[in-house]
């Protein structure tokens, strides 16, 4: 593979100057960041707009490892390394994301030629667990410097960059020290390192800082979640502008959150899901709390909720937590200011349980309603709604019965739909061309539900560190233990939570006096 064919561009230009034996010596390796890119292989960086565009960070490692930087980021690592002695080594390089590690024959980037990399991810400290993280052996020498280039490309969730390397009478460590020559680079570059060097040292400082916090099961203030910030920025390419509001507070389904959620993200929409009551998460400001990834312990944080274009809720369980008067309130006033409501629904069985849904109880508020009757479209049988004159059915079943709706409700949109399955293509069974027209038709109409006011636009940061992104917004913490919990969960759980756990709590600790843990159990 050729590296002036697809790695190699002129962007690396505005970076580095031209290579000069005059060029005062700088120790350690140049490290560009680039925020806002999404996805967790190498191309999605190479393959990216912005990485014809000056780095959003730039700093000078003194080795070559860093960890705990955000999420949807791509980095290049850039040095001139100096072996100590001649003969041959193996060079390893271990990520989360994936990576690729490229080293030339001499000083120019233009031989730059493959030599490892890492497929997925590993975890830190796990250098042989790919066959591909390893290097063949390279004969090295000593006196010549050798350009070396480490890319890095991270999702979500952990992420880390270290490169090491094995040679005559070293055992494996890391890349550092006399070892590592910083390339020639603009003027222009030093401006940005000295602002990385300031954010570094204020975040470690911070860092330290946090832990106090997490120790005793306190949600960090706010300024925590300002300085790390919750995910990268939107991908410029695809963005919509358009904040989506995912809620799994009334049943949370792995099928919406890593399913759904990702679907709609990949339409060039802004997604958070939520297991917070509606009511705590549709003020924009308003605290919610997250999970930062900061320096390993993706501590709890508070975090300002942002401004949301569209709701989507769904709820299939009969039983499941209820939409409270405090949410149907928030709700409808977000939708009568111009925001959108996409409800996914199932099938109550019987009229009574129909009745009885608080599912229907919140849908009654736009004048629509899931009935025990069904009718069968595209092949499967569905509940057929009930609706009210503003409402236009958008899909109905082989006897006339609307299955699929929407309706214009103040300045805003509401829509209602079966599962999401509709929305959902399959690997196995759909054509290419179904596929198309189910990601078309869930653009289309979370589109359409947005118009109701301008998209949020902005950075397009959401919280996603654990899977959820906004957690629930009450808490009890006693005995070393920390429960959060909605306010909507049924009046026995919130017993359990507000009077059997601190009991229990107290009980255990008269009977079995025990040292607490350093940080609490949440």
């Amino acid at each position: 593979m050729s590296m002036s064919s697809c790695l190699w561009c002129p962007a690396i230009c505005l970076a580095l100057a031209a290579t000069t034996h005059a060029a005062p010596v700088r120790q350690g390796a140049l490290h560009e960041m680039w925020e806002g890119v999404p996805g967790d292989n190498v191309s999605g960086l190479t393959g990216s707009a912005k990485y014809g565009q000056p780095a959003d960070q730039v700093r000078v490692l003194t080795r070559l490892q860093i960890d705990s930087l955000g999420d949807n980021y791509g980095v290049r690592c850039t040095a001139l390394v100096a072996p100590p002695t001649t003969g041959e080594y193996v060079l390893y390089i271990c990520c989360d994301d994936g990576g690729e590690l490229w080293l030339s024959t001499d000083e120019s980037p233009a031989n730059l030629r493959l030599i490892a990399r890492v497929d997925g991810y590993v975890e830190p400290g796990e250098w042989s667990v790919q066959a591909s993280q390893k290097s063949a052996a390279i004969a090295l020498q000593a006196g010549k410097r050798y350009f070396l280039q480490a890319l890095h490309k991270q999702g979500g969730g952990g992420n880390h960059l270290a490169v090491a390397w094995q040679g005559p009478g070293l055992e494996r460590t890391v890349l550092e020290g006399k070892c590592l020559v910083v390339p020639p680079m603009a003027p222009e570059m030093e401006a940005k390192i000295e602002a990385a060097r300031r954010a570094d040292a204020r975040r470690k400082a911070l860092t330290r800082k946090a832990e106090t916090y997490w120790r005793v099961g306190k949600t960090l203030p706010m300024e925590f979640s300002a300085e790390f910030p919750a995910g990268g920025t939107a991908d410029e390419a695809t963005d919509t502008g358009i904040n989506v509001l995912i809620d799994q507070a009334h049943q949370t389904q792995f099928a919406v959150i890593w399913g759904l959620n990702g679907i709609i993200r990949s339409q060039g929409f802004r997604t958070c899901t939520s297991v917070a009551t509606l009511n705590a998460v549709l003020t924009p400001g308003q605290p919610s709390r997250i999970r930062l990834p900061l320096a390993g312990m993706e501590p709890f944080a508070w975090w300002p909720t942002p401004a949301w274009n569209v709701v989507v809720t769904s709820q299939q369980d009969l039983n499941a937590q209820v939409y409270t008067e405090k949410e149907r309130a928030a709700l409808k006033a977000f939708v009568e200011g111009g925001g959108g409501l996409l409800v996914f629904v199932g099938r109550p069985g019987t009229a009574e349980k129909a009745d009885d849904w608080s599912l229907n109880a919140m849908l009654a508020d736009y004048d629509a309603k899931v009935t025990a009757e069904s009718d069968e479209a595209n092949g499967r049988s569905f509940a057929a709604l009930q609706l009210g004159p503003d409402w236009q059915a958008t899909l109905a079943g082989k006897t006339g019965k609307a299955v699929r709706a929407q309706r214009v409700f103040g300045k805003g949109r509401v829509a209602i739909c079966e599962s999401p399955v509709a929305f959902n293509p399959d690997d196995k069974a759909d054509s290419a061309e179904v596929k198309a027209a189910k990601l078309k038709g869930l653009k289309d109409l979370l589109v359409w539900l947005a118009a109701g006011k301008a998209p949020v636009g902005g950075e397009g940061r959401m919280a996603s560190a654990g899977g959820a992104g906004i957690y629930p917004e009450l808490e009890l913490n006693v005995g070393g233990i920390v429960v959060y919990y909605a306010d909507n969960q049924p009046p026995a759980t919130l017993k359990c939570i507000r009077e059997n756990i601190p009991l229990a709590a107290q009980k255990v600790l008269e009977w079995l006096p025990t040292k607490q843990f350093e940080e609490p159990y949440a």
